[in-house]
This record gives structure tokens, sequence and C-alpha cells, in this order.
């Protein structure tokens, strides 16, 4: 049973400093269900894998090779560092670039780990309530 999301955002308040903040928190146990999602795709991909070699040899697609891939790119998304260092670069480029109407919120790197991202709150539609 694939995760219909990852996680979930809520709006919160830093004592510190009394800021407006965006707080992302990975679902529990949503990194062993992805994994267990991916271990039957993969076993799945070998089954179909050996058939194209079987029957259709002519076929150079390496379909593991290609879910492998896949799943190193997926777990690197489950990585909220990871996701708060591309926000940063993001930021960067844009600025460097001279792009202005487009935002990237600030994020709270000391207070971000693997599963929980905390960034500057930015009051917005939702795209799924846009025309």
């Amino acid at each position: 049973a694939a995760a219909a999301s990852l996680a979930q955002v809520y709006r919160a308040v830093l004592r510190s400093t009394g800021e407006v903040v965006a707080v992302k928190v990975q679902r529990p146990g949503v990194q062993e269900l992805v994994s267990k999602d991916l271990y039957v795709l993969r076993r799945a991909a070998e089954i179909y894998q050996g058939l194209v070699q079987r029957f259709a040899p002519q076929q150079r697609t390496n379909y593991v090779a290609l879910l492998n891939e896949w799943a190193v790119g997926f777990y690197t998304e489950l990585d909220f560092k990871n996701e708060a260092a591309n926000m940063v670069r993001m930021a960067a480029v844009l600025e460097e670039a001279q792009i202005t109407d487009v935002a990237v919120p600030r994020v709270n790197v000391e207070l971000t780990t693997r599963r929980v991202l905390v960034s500057e709150w930015v009051d917005g539609v939702k795209l799924s309530d846009c025309d």
C-alpha cells in the first residue's frame, strides 16, 4: 500500500522568537512502508526483466536498474535535510538570477532534521483550490 502523503505541514510559532513557521513532519512509518513497496516493485521488475529477456531480447531497457535509480532518488526525497539544502540552493540561484516573482521559504536549518523541516510560513492558496 503506497503512502498517499509522505508528510503533513503544520503552522507553528517558535517560542524563542515568536516567528510563525511551517513545520513539515514525515508521517510515522513512511520509510518502512516505502521500503516494503520498493521491495515488491523490485521483485516485479526482476520478473518482468526475465520475461523481456526471454521473449523480447531485442529490448535493451534494464528495468531493474531503472527502478533502482528511481528508488535512490525517492529515498533522497525522504531526507528533509536534503530538501532544506535544495531550498537554500534554489533561493540563492533565484537571487543570483535576479528573479523576484518566485519565492522560496527561508529554512531554519538548526531545527531541521531528516524527518522534520522547519521553514518560514508563507500564506497562499493550495494548488488544489486554484482554478
